[in-house]
């Protein structure tokens, strides 16, 4: 089981219900300085906001997805998720000097490797991985 994520229907509903449960008791109320509205107002927005959307964040519908370990099928997020867990990781603390310092090193390693790659494919003197009559002439990249 992940932390934090829940795996099947049980546990989400279980979930669910430990949170509404919390949310009418009384420690919940002390929390809310005595606040009943206050707590009703939460309840209210989670039942509004959260739970009609359940569809799209919960983790046991999407586990089994293919989705490049992001779990999520925007290429946004996958960029996101790329910047944080490179070697050179762009983190919320940072300021918007040191993350674009980062960014920038990160594109220009990116650059330096695709530049070795085209550079070994061109300069390599028997191709095989093509029978074609153009395979000579190109790189991988190019032959689709």
């Amino acid at each position: 089981m992940r932390p934090g994520y829940c795996e099947t229907e049980d546990e989400y509903k279980i979930s669910k219900e430990l949170l509404f449960r919390y949310i009418s008791s009384q420690s919940a109320l002390q929390a809310a300085g005595g606040q009943q509205q206050l707590l009703d107002t939460v309840k209210q927005w989670v039942q509004n906001k959260v739970i009609v959307s359940e569809n799209h964040f919960l983790f046991y519908l999407r586990k089994h997805k293919r989705a490049f370990h992001t779990y999520c099928s925007n290429g946004h997020e996958g960029t996101n998720f790329g910047m944080k867990n490179h070697t050179i990781p762009m983190k919320a603390t940072g300021t918007m000097t040191k993350n674009a310092k980062a960014l920038t090193m990160q594109a220009s390693l990116k650059a330096a490797e695709m530049n070795a790659d085209a550079y070994r494919n061109v300069t390599k003197p028997n191709k095989k991985w093509s029978k074609l009559p153009t395979a000579p002439h190109v790189t991988p990249l190019q032959r689709g």
